[in-house]
């Protein structure tokens, strides 16, 4: 069953996200909160022994993208946190009522079409380093990946386009999440990882990340 929530009443654009999965949504905000955790750790300091590996999985321009949206996800975290905290806890609500999946109208400030953007970069680079064994967290199942990327996508695309509503081509969650078609014979454990709660601003924060701590 589906429902409607509308959340973020404050100055903002909508953005309408259709039939969003809530074990995959959770699945997902568990993923961050992990790799953000384990980023810390392992690239900093610079001089960390991961560093020189983690230049190899990426090469240097991309660790040094990596270090630079690390850096400024730490540093702004308030703009990244739009894109989450309202929606979870929104849907949390969701989960109560037992609702699978659920329509979200939620309004987002327009810093959020470039924060979608960087936290898909960043997220894409720590995914390759959690396949390739460097982040002690795995990667996520392929299917949270895919979920990930469209709902970033789509809030980008939302608001780059002046809060037009979505195509019907573009505007569904892929194939298999929409109203939890495909999922229902799975178990929300094989897609969440441990400490499925989305991250908060304070979380981010209390890592005390400095750009300097990341220089080369």
């Amino acid at each position: 069953m589906a429902g409607r929530l509308d959340a973020g009443p404050d100055a903002g654009q909508e953005v309408r996200l259709p039939a969003v999965p809530l074990g995959v949504f959770s699945a997902a905000g568990g993923y961050v909160e992990q790799a953000v955790r384990e980023l810390a750790l392992t690239l900093l300091p610079a001089t960390a022994p991961a560093v020189h590996r983690a230049r190899q999985i990426l090469g240097a321009d991309g660790l040094a993208d990596l270090q630079h949206q690390f850096c400024d996800l730490a540093e702004h975290a308030a703009d990244y946190m739009p894109l989450r905290d309202i929606v979870a806890r929104e849907l949390a609500a969701a989960a109560g009522g037992g609702l699978a999946s659920t329509d979200v109208y939620v309004r987002l400030p327009a810093e959020c079409a470039r924060t979608s953007v960087a936290l898909t970069q960043l997220l894409d680079a720590a995914e390759r380093l959690s396949a390739a064994g460097l982040l002690a967290v795995p990667p996520p199942d392929p299917r949270v990946s895919a979920f990930r990327r469209w709902y970033l996508a789509e809030i980008h695309r939302q608001l780059s386009d002046g809060g037009r509503p979505p195509p019907a081509a573009t505007g569904r969650a892929p194939a298999g999440h929409e109203g939890h078609r495909g999922w229902s014979g799975l178990d929300p454990g094989e897609l969440s990882q441990p400490g499925g709660e989305l991250p908060t601003a304070d979380r981010f924060r209390t890592g005390q990340v400095r750009r300097s701590a990341l220089a080369h």
